[in-house]
């Protein structure tokens, strides 16, 4: 083998690996926001409760989902490494959120708000962790079902400010109320409709996979471009890369 064949075969092999370093970083950011996609809220019929008794009071709907949220983020503790979980002493003033709820008298207003508060800034610390690496498929799942029951509470947070400000709901806010209640034990959504974008979310996904500060539109670019360059027209050649980074994602 000649010089100059070697030399050619050294800068393949090095262009092989700039391409999967490439590859192997842009598939980190898009694993990282199908997180994001499974946690979209949903319109669903759901198993949960589908027969339960139901509340007859706006009161009794608000304290069932607080002591199921308790009870729930009680029992899903993760590793940092996965998801940042709620801090100790905000699961027991969430407790204590519950417990208020069931008096009659004395009702402290200002101290239900103030934990209100401070279980509201709890949850958006927990929103802006990221995992320190690539999660497998069941980190993932956990993760996804952990920051559900996260957007579920700061729905909670919203309605119980209310009930303190008015001791009563709006038929909007009954709604929720009710909706809340029946989502937030719900193990199994067997059937799924509509799925409603957050713009938060979107905005999330769309920093994970387009950034040119985290360098992956020039990767996503690099990708097309291999394509184009391999003698597959421009629309084909977008095509192509995407069905690429989907059979990555679904791991075939």
């Amino acid at each position: 083998m000649g010089n100059e064949e070697k030399s050619l075969k050294t800068n393949e092999e090095k262009e092989k690996k700039r391409n999967k370093e490439a590859y192997s970083h842009f598939f980190e950011s898009v694993r990282n926001a199908l997180v994001d996609l499974t946690t979209l809220e949903v319109n669903s019929v759901l198993v949960s409760n589908i027969s339960a008794e139901h509340p007859t009071k706006d009161s009794e709907f608000l304290n069932q989902t607080c002591e199921d949220l308790v009870e729930w983020f009680e029992s899903h503790i993760l590793e940092d490494k996965i998801q940042l979980s709620l801090r100790d002493n905000s699961l027991a003033q969430l407790r204590e959120l519950c417990a208020q709820n069931k008096r009659t008298e004395d009702k402290d207003k200002d101290k239900a708000k103030e934990i209100i508060q401070g279980l509201r800034d709890d949850v958006n610390e927990c929103f802006e962790h990221e995992p320190d690496k690539i999660l497998t498929e069941k980190q993932m799942r956990e993760r996804s079902e952990y920051r559900r029951h996260l957007r579920y509470l700061h729905k909670y947070l919203y309605l119980q400010e209310q009930w303190v400000d008015n001791n009563e709901f709006t038929s909007r806010e009954r709604q929720q109320l009710r909706k809340l209640w029946e989502l937030v034990p719900t193990t199994f959504v067997y059937a799924q409709t509509v799925i409603q974008l957050d713009g938060d979310i979107i905005s999330r996904i769309n920093d994970q996979l387009f950034s040119a500060a985290r360098g992956n539109a020039e990767e996503l670019m690099r990708l097309h471009k291999w394509n184009v360059e391999a003698g597959v027209n421009y629309r084909n050649g977008l095509m192509s890369t995407f069905v690429q980074i989907l059979r990555s994602a679904l791991g075939r």
